[in-house]
């Protein structure tokens, strides 16, 4: 399965936006993200990454709050991507 990661910035700044599971969805995203933009750093990109190649999982409380798993993912896959490029 394909997952679309949308992220902006550049090295420190760097970071992973939202992830999307159709790359529609994700060229929605971005737009709405870039409408505001103004400096090049700041425009949000998409990244295509197919999930067999990643190996993460993860288990969730039935309680938690979403947005902190889906920060919680966002941030292994950030690591896996900086692992995959040597970082």
């Amino acid at each position: 399965m394909k997952v679309y990661v949308i992220t902006s910035g550049e090295y420190s700044d760097y970071g992973i936006r939202a992830v999307a599971l159709s790359r529609e969805k994700a060229e929605l995203i971005c737009a709405m993200l870039n409408s505001t933009k103004r400096y090049y750093s700041d425009v949000a990109t998409i990244e295509e990454y197919d999930t067999d190649e990643i190996q993460i999982a993860a288990t969730f409380p039935k309680d938690m709050p979403q947005e902190k798993a889906r920060k919680i993912m966002k941030d292994r896959v950030a690591k896996w991507k900086a692992e995959q490029e040597g970082l």
